[in-house]
């Protein structure tokens, strides 16, 4: 079972704001690239220039300032290149919301929904969780060209109507495969 979401401890923050990031393994990115990617540091890599540095040591080693870093456990030994996650350096909190090769990837747009189902075992929440629907804009983008399958979950997405709608020609542009 894959641990998909957790606290990671937060050895240096750059940031407060919550983001969505690309996981590499590639510490020789040019420097555009570095800045919308989270590296998954190997032991001798230099990590400069990355928005955020996903690591397993636990010492006080120097990083660069610029970065966000997170101490990673053997829990999230599944990551790997081209994942997309969400991190929040105020909280350590950490995300999968995308792995490259899973073929099986959903994005819940919301846990909002308007039918009580008697059969459904998670009730309706109150919350405003619109900022999932607007998440799912970005992290479509982040997507690689190819990818074959994604689902929708809720809630009840539909319950967004129009821009439900958006959300499936953004789908259906140039990030995924059409059959």
């Amino acid at each position: 079972m894959f641990k998909l979401h957790g606290n990671l401890p937060v050895l240096n923050s750059a940031t407060k704001d919550l983001y969505l990031v690309t996981v590499t393994t590639n510490a020789n990115l040019p420097p555009v690239l570095k800045k919308s990617r989270a590296l998954l540091m190997q032991p001798n890599q230099d990590p400069k220039g990355f928005k955020a540095i996903l690591t397993k040591e636990q010492g006080s080693k120097a990083f660069d300032s610029d970065s966000d870093v997170f101490h990673v456990s053997d829990d999230y030994d599944y990551l790997n290149e081209g994942d997309i996650i969400r991190l929040n350096p105020s909280s350590g909190s950490m995300r999968s919301l995308y792995r490259k090769n899973s073929p099986h990837n959903t994005i819940l747009l919301t846990e909002q929904c308007d039918h009580y189902c008697l059969m459904c075992s998670q009730p309706p929440k109150e919350a405003d969780d619109s900022w999932l629907l607007q998440e799912a804009f970005e992290l479509i983008g982040l997507m690689p060209t190819g990818t074959e399958r994604l689902g929708f979950s809720g809630g009840e997405p539909t319950l967004y109507r129009d821009r439900l709608i958006d959300l499936l020609h953004h789908t259906k542009g140039p990030c995924l495969t059409q059959r």
